[in-house]
């Protein structure tokens, strides 16, 4: 029997981070006049938000978000009108429309100077297909773009998409935020503390299962109230994958979100591996994985498709294969595979300093072992683990582990029980465990699967009776940590 020497389940996870933060506090005027002028967008089939500007009759919102420039119906609180584009700005992707009638509620004020890195900001849009119970607000903070462009968050391959029309144009000065717009938010009100509007959010960018989300600035609506421009030679939003305005990316009326230990992840999106393997933070790691699943069957691992929740206070994001139900258990989101005994875990944990993300990272952990149920010795898997924390920008932390749980017996012989895969990550205040077990990782099942793939019983769409569940397994457990392995946060530049 092989013998191993016990090893403790843990890594020291560092962080770095920054507390010059200014905080938000809007008054409850504030935000119920904000909520008065907050309006709902429908042209033609897209669905987005406006507010009411400067006028008692002129609605704010995105130009990519206007279908029919004549027909535009405007949901307030306690009223319907109709309206029609007037003014657009064409590279700030802006448009003003006239409602049929005045009204006579709040107006937005806006500055034309622009928020102070770290300025928390608050925000209210339409998520969903728009009607009156879907309206939700959350709070951003304006992050740090080092070209203060577009452009600067964007490939060269989606400069060049977005430079063919220039709606947006890459070259326009824009707000980055730390923390991701809601579908449905585009020409969203973004004000200060004041309750003043500094900016209108515009839309985001895929990165891997992630998301980065910008606005435009409030300064830029003087210019668009007295443009020339024409809609029909203005309108001319980019049909690139990877650009996401948010009319583009409804959700149902009723939203899907999981809420656990103060925190709210929400649905967002399906993707394929391949749809976010190319901004995938680590994508050196995620073939290697993939590589070693292929070695047993011919399946395209680039097809399995997920459903994404991101929290949308801290841009935390995880993804599990499609259609997996998750519930939660204590403070735990687990997602359970019965007939595979595999299971899916997540916890997220506010903590503010280097010693509270390592003692995290520790909980988690024994968490996960507590989950198994079971008083066995852990060595770590190096073939498919960091050998230390990596660094990202922008203060982000990642360590991804793998573990093999044993039971040692009086005469310290050892029999596997478990196999760990798991990834920790830290960002700002808020770290982010996430795990992938399986629950049957005994001699038993190892030979049998090692029989199987070897002697190809696993390759092909329908298996050979004794290694039918066997293979079925294999392919869960692979879907399931290839989903841990691509979690992260929102709106961070890699």
């Amino acid at each position: 029997m092989i013998r191993f020497y016990k090893c403790t389940a843990a890594f020291l996870l560092l962080f770095l981070f920054n507390n010059n933060v200014i905080n938000a506090q809007l008054s409850e005027t504030a935000i119920k006049d904000l909520r008065k002028s907050t309006v709902r967008v429908k042209s033609g089939s897209k669905i987005s938000t406006g507010f009411l500007w400067k006028n008692n009759d002129w609605i704010i919102t995105t130009l990519h978000s206007v279908e029919d420039s004549n027909n535009i119906q405007i949901t307030f609180v306690d009223q319907v009108r109709k309206a029609k584009v007037v003014r657009v700005l064409k590279h700030y992707d802006l448009a003003l429309l006239e409602l049929d009638k005045p009204v006579t509620l709040p107006k937005l004020s806006s500055s034309v100077k622009k928020p102070k890195i770290n300025t928390n900001l608050y925000v209210l849009g339409y998520n969903g297909k728009g009607n009156l119970s879907t309206v939700i607000d959350r709070s951003l903070r304006l992050g740090y773009n080092s070209s203060g462009k577009l452009k600067g968050l964007l490939s060269s391959g989606l400069r060049k998409d977005l430079a063919i029309c220039k709606s947006p144009d890459p070259e326009i000065d824009i707000l980055y935020f730390d923390g991701s717009l809601l579908p449905g938010f585009s020409g969203s009100p973004i004000v200060n503390n004041s309750g003043q509007l500094v900016g209108i959010a515009d839309g985001g960018l895929e990165e891997g299962a992630q998301s980065i989300s910008w606005g435009v600035g409030a300064k830029f609506l003087n210019d668009l109230s007295v443009s020339q421009e024409h809609f029909k030679n203005a309108y001319c939003a980019s049909k690139s994958s990877s650009v996401k305005f948010a009319a583009e990316n409804l959700q149902d009326d009723t939203i899907d979100y999981l809420a656990f230990n103060g925190y709210k992840f929400i649905k967002t999106k399906t993707r394929t591996i391949a749809e976010m393997y190319p901004t995938v933070d680590d994508p050196k790691g995620l073939d290697e994985l993939i590589t070693g699943f292929s070695m047993s069957n011919n399946l395209n691992y680039l097809d399995f498709s997920y459903d994404i929740y991101t929290d949308f206070k801290t841009g935390a994001t995880f993804c599990v294969p499609k259609g997996t139900k998750l519930k939660v258990r204590n403070d735990l989101l687990v997602g359970h595979v019965p007939a595979s005994n595999l299971a899916y875990l997540v916890w997220s944990k506010s903590s503010f300093s280097q010693v509270e993300h390592q003692n995290a990272s520790l909980t988690f952990e024994n968490k996960i072992i507590a989950y198994t149920n079971m008083d066995l010795t852990y060595e770590v898997d190096t073939d498919y683990s960091y050998s230390q924390p990596v660094f990202k920008r922008n203060g982000i932390i990642v360590n991804r582990l793998a573990y093999m749980g044993y039971y040692v017996d009086d005469y310290n012989d050892v029999y596997p029980q478990t196999y760990l895969y798991e990834t920790h990550i830290a960002n700002g205040n808020t770290y982010l465990g996430m795990a992938v077990i399986n629950l049957n990782n005994t001699l038993e099942t190892i030979s049998l699967l090692t029989t199987c793939a070897f002697t190809g019983q696993c390759i092909g769409s329908s298996f050979y009776d004794d290694c039918n569940t066997s293979c079925i397994n294999y392919i869960s457990f692979s879907q399931l940590v290839l989903g841990v392995h691509m979690g992260g946060f929102s709106n961070v530049i890699h």
